[in-house]
């Protein structure tokens, strides 16, 4: 079977047997693509001395070295000791760190296809609230805050379903269905206040509106 051309791979490593090995079984299986290596200080320290040597000389074109300690901190170990989740009485301690270590890499190949700097990248995703760096849920609520819906009192619909969902603004809830959002305007201003669940609309809120308009997305 022909291998799919490859022009550039980004390539989570370690600098242990196996990261060191893959780099030329994939430039010897792809048709040389460029090696991108990423590796993640999620605290190991020392580990990473001599890194980038290694990685150059078994045939990576450059190393990043990014640290997501307090990422991996913040958003992965305090609610896993959180929730006590372990397997056989062991911390799932490298295993814990994978999520945030492919969210970095998608941000890096993101950065690599398109030729810009990785802070780019995070300044563009950060900057539009249409991008998010975090998994969203089902339903997206968005409760407008601008003038003309916070006059009408936007902030207490949102003080509502924030009360409703047990979550702050810009987080999702546990089960995945429900991220809450503000925005600023939703071109509805004659409906104010506003609040968008995805597509639907819904205007002229009150706060005790809002458990029944969440009740309709039950099952869903």
């Amino acid at each position: 079977m022909e291998n799919k051309k490859v022009k550039k791979v980004v390539l989570a490593y370690s600098g242990g047997l196996d990261t060191s090995v893959i780099i030329p079984w994939l430039k010897e299986n792809y048709d040389s693509p460029e090696i991108i290596a990423v590796a993640a200080d999620v605290g190991q320290a020392d580990e990473l001395e001599g890194l980038e040597q290694k990685a150059l000389k078994t045939g990576a074109s450059k190393l990043y070295v990014e640290d997501i300690t307090d990422e991996f901190v913040n958003d992965v170990i305090i609610p896993t000791m959180q929730a006590g989740a372990k397997y056989e009485e062991y911390l799932l301690g490298t295993a814990m760190a994978r999520p945030v270590i492919a969210k970095r890499l998608a941000q890096i190949a993101i950065a690599e296809g398109l030729g810009v700097t990785l802070s780019e990248v995070y300044g563009v995703s950060t900057f539009y609230s249409q991008f998010s760096l975090e998994a969203r849920g089902r339903f997206v609520i968005g409760v407008c805050l601008g003038t003309a819906c916070y006059v009408k009192g936007s902030q207490k619909v949102m003080d509502r379903v924030m009360q409703e969902l047990d979550i702050k603004v810009g987080k999702t809830t546990p089960d995945g269905r429900f991220t809450l959002r503000d925005t600023r305007c939703l071109g509805a201003c004659g409906l104010a206040p506003v609040m968008m669940i995805n597509d639907d609309v819904y205007g002229r809120l009150v706060p005790d509106d809002v458990p029944g308009i969440l009740a309709n997305y039950d099952g869903q």
